[in-house]
């Protein structure tokens, strides 16, 4: 049956919509705006690489937002594969006169900006700033500048710097004039004079004191930087003894205000940090640069302040405007945010005047839940975003398939695995009843990585404030289900469809599964390579195009390792080992190969235990992934409702389904069937009132769902404000036939 929200859109889809285009002004509407801005269509098809239609459009969008509404910083969330850096760079082309750009990356994506900027614009001075002449390059800038003034570039300019580099400094300590002082007792004759030294400005020599009065220790000139409270000079310096550099974020921030036309802060979402040093860095190049574009594919991560460093970083006078300060992102998220007020009443029984006074005893605490109010959208977000969907430019991209395969347990692991699961069990429920949850980690831990490690090693839970082990589980005789499996399917792809496959194994550090998946596969007669953490970020796409020049056919890592920027189109299968507890990582790392260029069809799938927190794990990341997915546009049953949602985060939800057993009887199968529906229907839904685009772009869709019988809605506009809706059944090949007969189609939405 259609949900409730399908419902209300179908019957005021229309009102909704004019009331959105009343209450917003749209600067730019592809349909609308055809052809009106011709020197943005002349200039875009002089770029060497073409951009696609949504590429394109959104370029434009920028353009006017920048050049044309003046805005100050517009964000673009992208989906992973949808071409965030060539928009980028499409919107430098699209600029009045060569703008100087300053991009901050992560460190292995400096060579991947500098090739795509030559490859994207027909003329660029691309300059990589991740070397140790970072801060030279920006030097000799500055001298240029004090010359010759600020001189527009012949050619624009894109300067690229690793946001670690962007962030590291010298090394610091006090720099104080150690100003003796002497007393002598008045009262006292013959009393001896009593000397002693104080910390003391430089510059002025006034003395430096805490609130009270009192002279500061070393410990505390070390803690923080400190400024005299007479003339303001820093009670700090460089240590000779430490590294020799300057942070660039530093250096552009002091010396080169104004001098960059644009910033580009790539992968943002990992700049959220309210103390990181990255986090620092983007907020100063923020305020440097005239213009930000922030790039993300995954704009929220479950809380809602999340957001609030990112868009304040940003753009500091629209949250102002707002009534924020920086210091205060409780107020953001009392407004936008879900709170959690926890009141524990105690009665007075330890106060000395308990038997004369009655009276309770108030602990009020407050703690963040994820969530994020639906204002923020209408408020911050839609006026300055662009939301780019792959299912915009997905005419240009092979079928993509997500499947979760859920395998029974050998009798011996079921057996060892419920006896752990049991054992823990009671051992957090008596902690939880005392008050303490300092189990919990210790126990999803190794629930979770049991079952993948039973072969090779014992499982000891041991409880970290008594020393006592609480749970054990012994080594089970392997091949294990799960490793029978993977190597099954890595030799089906590589030798019988010639595809590699990118394992992605979460345990790889104290609980390393890495060496015991490489030595199964290879036993299995296939080339295996393992990246390891120790690769330098800048080093792995080199270190991955080494191996596959040399043969490799399996590639085994960490997600976290390859989750941004890389391009791995040459392997289009994925294999998830065991899961994790990222959203980020998991939407970054399963679209790594299912991007712009890819021809080959892309399978990701996802290897579990039935019955197990592995599950249950699947189960809470599809929900999350949905939540997730809404506040950029995607709206499931739910609405938005689900960004509202006060559900805790998905390490305490795995404990409440351990200890609580709950967590429904839904398969994880059926719950990533759910979410894939959805993707489809987006790829179905053609959103033009022109007549519809060749069907070739619907059927490769299609073919991943078969001859079975549809139940499929039409909406067709018979007149600009008239819609008709038909419901048919019909299999996929006779659908591509009524498609074809419908010039007036709107939507096709699987029912």
């Amino acid at each position: 049956m259609p949900s409730p929200l399908y419902k209300f859109l179908d019957r005021f889809g229309e009102p909704l919509a004019q009331r959105v285009a009343q209450t917003f002004q749209i600067l730019h509407d592809p349909l609308r705006d055809a052809g009106t801005t011709p020197e943005y269509d002349a200039a875009l098809a002089a770029l060497p690489r073409t951009c696609y239609p949504a590429q394109a459009e959104a370029a434009k969008a920028l353009a006017k937002a920048f050049f044309v509404a003046g805005d100050r910083a517009v964000h673009l969330c992208g989906e992973m594969g949808t071409g965030k850096t060539t928009v980028a760079l499409a919107l430098v082309a699209l600029a009045p006169q060569p703008l100087r750009v300053l991009v901050m990356c992560p460190p292995h994506l400096v060579p991947k900006w500098e090739r795509e900027a030559q490859a994207v614009l027909p003329t660029v001075r691309a300059i990589p700033l991740g070397g140790r002449d970072a801060l030279g390059h920006l030097i000799r800038l500055a001298e240029a500048i004090r010359a010759h003034g600020r001189i527009v570039p012949s050619v624009p300019e894109v300067w690229i710097l690793s946001r670690e580099r962007a962030k590291l400094h010298y090394a610091w300590q006090p720099a104080v004039w150690r100003r003796r002082r002497a007393h002598r007792d008045p009262g006292t004759p013959g009393a001896p004079l009593q000397t002693w030294v104080e910390p003391a400005c430089c510059g002025c020599g006034a003395l430096l004191q805490d609130p009270d009065g009192l002279p500061l220790t070393d410990v505390q000139l070390r803690r923080t930087h400190t400024f005299c409270p007479a003339c303001g000079e820093p009670a700090f310096g460089p240590d000779p003894q430490g590294p020799r550099r300057y942070a660039p974020a530093e250096f552009i921030k002091r010396h080169l205000r104004g001098v960059f036309d644009l910033f580009i802060p790539d992968e943002v979402h990992e700049l959220k940090g309210a103390a990181t040093g990255q986090g620092h860095a983007y907020g100063a190049l923020a305020a440097a640069c005239g213009r930000t574009l922030t790039l993300t594919g995954t704009l929220l991560g479950g809380y809602a302040d999340n957001l609030f460093h990112v868009l304040f970083r940003a753009n500091a006078a629209a949250l102002v405007a707002d009534g924020f300060q920086y210091r205060n992102v409780q107020a953001w998220m009392a407004r936008y945010g879900i709170l959690e007020k926890i009141t524990r009443i105690g009665s007075h029984e330890d106060d000395c005047d308990a038997r004369t006074v009655r009276g309770k005893r108030h602990a009020v605490s407050l703690r963040r839940k994820p969530g994020i109010s639906p204002l923020v959208l209408g408020r911050h977000l839609l006026p300055h975003s662009i939301f780019l969907r792959l299912a915009d430019v997905a005419d240009a991209l092979p079928p993509y398939e997500e499947r979760v395969v859920s395998l029974a347990m050998s009798p011996d692991l079921a057996r060892a695995y419920h006896g752990l699961a049991d054992a823990l069990l009671q051992a957090v429920r008596e902690a939880l009843a005392a008050g303490s949850r300092h189990l919990l980690a210790a126990y999803l831990q190794s629930l979770l990585c049991y079952p993948d490690q039973a072969a090779f090693r014992e499982e000891t839970v041991v409880d970290p404030h008594t020393q006592q082990v609480i749970a054990s589980a012994p080594r089970v005789p392997g091949p294990l289900p799960k490793e029978e499996e993977l190597v099954e399917l890595c030799r089906k792809e590589v030798q019988q469809e010639g595809r590699r496959v990118l394992v992605y194994v979460t345990f790889t550090e104290t609980r390393d599964l890495t060496p015991r998946i490489a030595e199964l596969l290879t036993a299995a007669g296939l080339r295996v390579a393992v990246l390891k953490g120790s690769v330098e970020a800048a080093r792995r796409e080199a270190w991955i195009q080494e191996r596959l020049a040399a043969g490799l056919d399996v590639l085994v890592c960490n997600p976290e390792l390859v989750k941004t920027g890389l391009d791995l189109l040459e392997m289009p299968t994925m294999v998830y080992l065991c899961p994790g507890y990222s959203i980020y990582t998991l939407r970054q790392a399963a679209r790594r190969a299912w991007r712009i260029g890819q021809t080959a069809p892309c399978r990701v799938i996802f290897l579990t235990y039935r019955g197990t927190m592995q599950d249950t794990a699947l189960k809470l990341i599809a929900t999350k992934l949905e939540a997730s997915l809404a506040i950029e546009g995607e709206l499931g049953s739910e609405g938005l409702g689900v960004l509202a949602d006060p559900t805790d985060s998905l390490v305490l939800e795995l404990a409440r389904a351990l200890v609580h057993r709950v967590g429904g009887t839904e398969s994880a199968e059926a719950v990533w069937a759910r979410l894939r529906k959805r993707d489809l229907e987006q790829l179905l839904t053609l959103t033009t009132m022109a007549p519809a685009p060749p069907i070739t772009a619907i059927s490769a869709s299609l073919e991943q769902i078969g001859s079975k019988l549809l139940i499929v809605d039409l909406i067709e506009h018979t007149h600009p404000r008239r819609k008709k809706t038909s419901r048919i059944e019909v299999t996929a090949d006779s659908l591509q036939d009524i498609l074809a007969d419908r010039p007036h189609l709107a939507q096709l939405a699987l029912f």
